[in-house]
């Protein structure tokens, strides 16, 4: 069963770092609202809470886990994340609510790529060729900024952030998707 879950989230890290790209991007451009110094914090903090979660699912707790129930996990906790970004773009100067989606969809992304680069899916992932691994995943990436940031300007100041988080969060829903269906055919 494990082995053939692994082509699966070898597809779900690329909507993982794509997603992650993107949240980025969309951090950085609520400077206009917040502040550079508070849009460079929210990057910051979501940096440091990827590292604290791929060293949480590093613990000798979740080490012998369920890969494909994680990665599932992983994905709902990001949307759960990425729904509190999307609330709080909606309201004026939300920054609690900024904080607490930054945090948590930065925890969700870090377990998720510490479960699919762990292992025999490290193995597998290795197995393919690196420069169609590397050209496929620049693709995802740039597709998903640059889609995330062309809906966000495409409305009036920060109108659009709420469209481009609600992209971000089918992304996430995606992936959760992706990974129960291949979970469950096998």
């Amino acid at each position: 069963m494990m082995m053939s879950i692994l082509p699966a989230s070898r597809n779900a890290a690329f909507l993982l770092l794509s997603g992650l790209a993107a949240q980025v991007a969309l951090l950085l451009r609520l400077n206009a609202q917040m502040g550079w110094l508070f849009a460079a914090g929210l990057v910051m903090l979501l940096f440091f809470t990827l590292a604290v979660g791929v060293l949480l699912m590093k613990t000798s707790l979740f080490a012998a886990g369920n890969t494909p129930g994680f990665l599932c996990l992983a994905f709902l906790i990001n949307a759960a994340g990425l729904f509190l970004l999307l609330v709080a773009c909606t309201q004026a100067n939300n920054k609690s609510l900024l904080l607490m989606g930054t945090v948590i969809s930065g925890l969700a992304e870090g377990a998720g790529l510490a479960t699919i680069l762990c292992g025999e899916a490290r193995q597998l992932y290795r197995a393919r060729p690196a420069r169609c691994r590397l050209a496929a995943l620049i693709i995802a990436i740039s597709l998903a900024v640059m889609t995330c940031l062309r809906i966000q300007a495409a409305f009036a100041e920060t109108a659009g952030f709420p469209y481009a988080f609600a992209l971000l969060l089918d992304l996430a829903l995606l992936g959760a998707l992706w990974i129960k269906i291949m979970r469950d055919e096998n």
